[in-house]
């Protein structure tokens, strides 16, 4: 709820209960997308907690290793850190990938745009 606020909108549990109910209802698998910021979501317990929420769910979890964000101060998760978190989820029976890299060549990855469009702004002025 930290880095999303409209997260505290919805009660958690009913949610992921909703994807259960669909999941099971419709036999297609949901994707979670995951973004991963260094010492805000990515630890062990973080990897653990995740997938005790999905045990048992028809679903797939794209891990989203967020690039830079100076003005909130985010850093991007290593690679060993985001190995880590999905072998968690993966030995925990949740179907796991990393997202590759695409963007950051021409400041469009994820967390880039929003600095780009900061920086367009400030010269405006």
């Amino acid at each position: 709820m930290q880095t999303m606020p409209v997260a505290k909108l919805y009660d958690m549990d009913r949610l992921l209960q909703a994807c259960r109910d669909y999941a099971e209802k419709t036999k297609r698998r949901i994707t979670f997308e995951y973004a991963l910021i260094h010492g805000v979501n990515d630890g062990d317990a973080h990897a653990r907690e995740l997938a005790g929420r999905l045990r048992d769910m028809l679903c797939h979890v794209n891990l989203i290793p967020v690039n830079d964000v100076k003005e909130r101060n985010y850093i991007k998760s290593s690679a060993e850190r985001v190995k880590r978190f999905a072998s968690i989820l993966s030995e925990n029976g949740v179907e796991t990938t990393v997202r590759r890299k695409l963007g950051s060549d021409i400041d469009a990855a994820c967390g880039q745009l929003r600095r780009s469009h900061i920086k367009e702004k400030a010269m405006e002025k």
